[in-house]
């Protein structure tokens, strides 16, 4: 239809720089997960660790995409939790949209498939598939960070942190102290940009004083 064609011209004009945003917070957001206590590995092109990475160098010279998987420790168990648990991530199976999505595909998309078949198309109990959106980056790690208070026991708040083991065996302490900080539903990002915006209303309130009266013009867009 005339309106379809519409939208999708208007799209495509925004395309180039939203697909770079899109490939810079999903490498970010990737780096972040291989060092989260719930996470168990991570599946994406960018990463040294991929199969595929020196392939994907050579060919893939705009970024490496905006889709990314990872395992979350426990599987079945924790996987729906970790999804009720986001709070800028939205629970969807699309992909490619400007804000994040999350979704558990043995539980979801593919829940109608037995074992062996999940297992061919590589779906297995702790996949978590994310679509990394432009937002913040700050704000998407956040989020993921902020989880991990949904997980820890009654153990876990008297040694005050969490002890998790890498894929390389390697044990890892994760003060809660430092995990609580990302709780915050306020980013820091946003009291930033509330700062900013504070501080250049006070130039312009400091500048009309200095004029005294005078006729001036202020140019919003600034």
């Amino acid at each position: 239809s005339p309106m379809s064609e519409f939208l999708l011209l208007q799209g495509v004009e925004t395309l180039p720089l939203r697909m770079r945003k899109h490939c810079e917070n999903a490498m970010a957001l990737a780096k972040s997960l291989e060092n989260h206590p719930l996470v168990e590995w991570v599946n994406y092109l960018g990463l040294p660790s991929h199969r595929w990475h020196e392939t994907a160098e050579k060919y893939l010279h705009g970024g490496f995409g905006s889709v990314l998987g990872f395992g979350i420790k426990g599987g079945n168990a924790t996987a729906p939790k970790f999804i009720d648990s986001v709070k800028l991530a939205s629970h969807l199976a699309n992909v490619g949209d400007s804000k994040t999505l999350v979704i558990h595909p043995d539980s979801t998309t593919h829940q109608q498939l037995d074992d062996s078949a999940k297992l061919a198309a590589g779906v297995l109990p702790e996949f978590i598939r994310v679509s990394v959106g432009i937002e913040d980056i700050e704000d998407i790690i956040a989020d993921f960070d902020q989880i991990v208070l949904n997980f820890y026991d009654d153990e876990d708040r008297k040694r005050g942190y969490i002890e998790s083991v890498n894929r390389q065996g390697m044990s890892q302490r994760f003060p809660l102290m430092t995990i609580s900080i990302a709780v915050i539903d306020t980013s820091l990002v946003a009291i930033r940009h509330l700062a900013d915006l504070s501080a250049r209303a006070a130039e312009v309130k400091h500048f009309a004083k200095q004029l005294d009266g005078s006729n001036f013009i202020v140019d919003r867009r600034k």
